[in-house]
């Protein structure tokens, strides 16, 4: 079993960055239903194949339509952890490193992407960071809540702002602000709670 969060941890980010841990869990609860693990060991990611249509300027498309495509809303091909490593693995077998940058992982579900802004040197090692723990996942957020310039939205529970820049200009399709807020609401009587709650 991997390291998971314990009451400090999260007590540190939020006076980090100037929230309430209830907003945190808030998020991450959203993004993963609390956890940075599927059954405690295998990272949670989710590939994202429009990315990859991207960052390969789609010269997948016809070869392999499952991993290479255009954004969709509610994407037929990603269907939980465990498909979509199998898939970010055949990503890496047709282009290299570059398919680590085309996933989102951990209790945060940050982009491989942003690699540099979290201060690794790759998506690859960035992934194998977070493969350690859940605190190193959670010290990540912080740092791209940072450089991104989001902590008032958290501070002031802007949760439509805030997803609108963390999940995108599509995030009312997927009711990220209302699930964020409702999670904050599940949580702000006791922020250490064990995850219980059921997202709508």
């Amino acid at each position: 079993m991997k390291p998971v969060l314990q009451p400090a941890d999260f007590g540190r980010a939020a006076q980090s960055l100037g929230c309430s841990i209830a907003a945190i869990r808030a998020v991450a609860e959203v993004e993963s239903d609390g956890g940075g693990f599927l059954k405690g060991k295998i990272l949670v990611t989710r590939f994202e194949g429009h990315i990859f249509r991207q960052k390969t300027d789609g010269r997948f498309d016809k070869s392999h339509p499952t991993l290479s495509h255009r954004y969709m809303e509610d994407c037929p091909y990603n269907k939980g952890t465990l498909s979509d490593l199998r898939r970010l693995e055949l990503a890496r077998q047709l282009a290299g490193d570059v398919a680590f940058e085309c996933a989102s992982y951990g209790m945060f579900q940050i982009m491989g992407f942003h690699y540099a802004l979290l201060g690794y040197k790759s998506a690859y090692e960035m992934v194998q960071a977070f493969n350690q723990s859940e605190s190193v996942q959670l010290d990540a957020f912080v740092l791209f809540i940072r450089g991104q310039g989001l902590a008032d939205e958290l501070q002031d529970l802007r949760f439509a702002d805030f997803a609108y820049r963390y999940n995108g200009a599509n995030y009312r399709a997927n009711r990220y602000d209302i699930k964020m807020l409702n999670a904050y609401g599940y949580y702000l009587p006791n922020p250490l709670t064990p995850n219980r709650y059921k997202l709508i």
